[in-house]
C-alpha cells in the first residue's frame, strides 16, 4: 500500500512540474529583462511582485488538470479505485509549494541585487495572490473542462484586478477574498470528477 501511495504522489507531482513549472521558470527569468530588479525600494518591490511574479500561479495551477482533459483518459481515471479528487488535491498542494518556492527564489534574487522590503510578508502575500489568480483558472478549466478557458478566465481576472495586486502585496488578502478563494478550490474538488 505503502509503495503504491508514493507512485500516486510521484506521479501526480510530475504533472504538476511537467505542466507548468518550465512556463513559471521561463517568465520568473524574463521579469529582470521586464521590469529591472536591481535596488528597488519597498513600494516598487511590492509592485514587481504583484504585477509580475504572481503570475507563475496561471501555469502553475491551470495546466494541472490538462492530461483528463481528454475524454478517453478522463474515462480511465474516473473508474479507477484511488479517488480523482484526492489526485486533483495533491496536485494544487504541489502546485502551491511549487509557487511559494519559487517566489522565495525570486525574492532572494531581488534581495542580491540590492532591494529592499519585508521578505516574509512579500512572498507570502505574493504567494497568496499566485495561488488565487491559479485557482480562479483552474475553476476555469474544471468547470469548462478545457485548459484554454481557464487560461483566458486567470488571465480576465488579472486584467480586472491588475491595479490592486501592489496593495494586495504589502497589506495582504483580507476581507472577502479569502472564503472565495478557499469556496473555489472546495468547488474544484467537488466538479472535478463530475461527467
Amino acid at each position: 500500500m505503502c509503495g503504491n501511495l508514493y507512485v500516486i504522489v510521484k506521479e501526480n507531482c510530475k504533472i504538476v512540474f511537467r505542466q507548468g513549472v518550465y512556463a513559471a521558470v521561463t517568465f520568473l527569468f524574463l521579469i529582470p529583462y521586464i521590469y529591472g530588479v536591481t535596488n528597488l525600494n519597498s513600494e516598487k518591490a511590492a509592485d514587481c511582485l504583484g504585477k509580475l511574479t504572481a503570475f507563475i500561479g496561471i501555469p502553475l495551477f491551470v495546466f494541472i488538470l490538462k492530461p483528463e482533459q481528454d475524454s478517453d483518459i478522463r474515462d480511465v481515471i474516473l473508474i479507477k479505485k484511488f479517488p480523482y479528487r484526492i489526485s486533483i488535491l495533491l496536485r494544487i498542494v504541489f502546485a502551491a509549494v511549487l509557487s511559494v518556492f519559487l517566489i522565495y527564489l525570486f525574492v532572494l534574487y531581488m534581495l542580491y541585487q540590492g532591494c529592499e522590503f519585508p521578505v516574509f510578508t512579500y512572498t507570502m502575500h505574493t504567494a497568496e495572490i499566485s495561488t488565487m489568480i491559479g485557482g480562479i483558472g483552474l475553476l476555469g478549466s474544471v468547470f469548462f473542462r478545457k485548459t484554454l478557458a481557464g487560461f483566458l478566465l486567470s488571465v480576465s481576472f488579472v486584467f480586472l484586478f491588475y491595479d490592486s495586486f501592489t496593495v494586495m502585496v504589502v497589506r495582504g488578502i483580507h476581507g472577502f477574498v479569502v472564503p472565495v478563494k478557499i469556496l473555489s478550490y472546495i468547488t474544484i474538488l467537488w466538479l472535478c470528477d463530475r461527467n
